[in-house]
């Protein structure tokens, strides 16, 4: 025999479960891709090339390609320069660009992002508003350009892509 207590919970957790995954269900993710790649004792190497593969599906949508950066607290510098390679399947470049992200006030040195404990996240735009020229698959390629070998303080890097103007 079920106890009252015991029904009302389990009923409970029913429509809970059941709404939950209707929530989940009826939202739409703008993002397409999302992934990180870690660095072996948080060292990014100049000779290293990060490379991101995703597949695009529409050639009217516009996109974002934002940067991912994990940085410890013992990054040496302010800033991070960076430079990408946007390439399609035959390995036609579409896009190339040196860029600068700050991760650090210059100034007073208090690290910018989000962060627990010395580990930092950062999100930097890369390319707004881009519409790829055709379906299929990219390549989004970065190096590290701070002119020193092995790059300590920088935990990961990862690539979000999504489509810009969607819920």
């Amino acid at each position: 025999m079920r106890t009252p207590l015991l029904g009302s919970k389990l009923g409970g957790l029913i429509c809970l479960s059941a709404g939950l995954v209707f929530l989940l269900s009826s939202c739409s993710d703008s993002r397409i891709y999302d992934e990180y790649h870690d660095f072996d004792e948080n060292v990014w190497h100049m000779d290293s090339t990060e490379k991101f593969t995703f597949p695009v599906d529409a050639t009217e949508d516009q996109f974002r390609l934002s940067y991912l950066v994990r940085n410890t607290a013992d990054y040496s510098y302010y800033n991070l320069y960076l430079k990408f390679t946007l390439e399609d399947s035959l390995h036609q470049v579409i896009e190339s660009q040196m860029q600068e992200v700050i991760l650090f006030d210059p100034k007073t040195g208090k690290p910018y992002g989000s962060g627990l404990g010395d580990l930092f996240s950062h999100e930097f735009p890369a390319i707004d508003n881009f519409t790829f020229p055709y379906k299929g698959k990219f390549t989004f390629s970065v190096q590290q350009y701070m002119r020193v070998e092995s790059l300590t303080g920088i935990q990961s890097l990862g690539l979000k892509v999504e489509r810009v103007g969607q819920e």
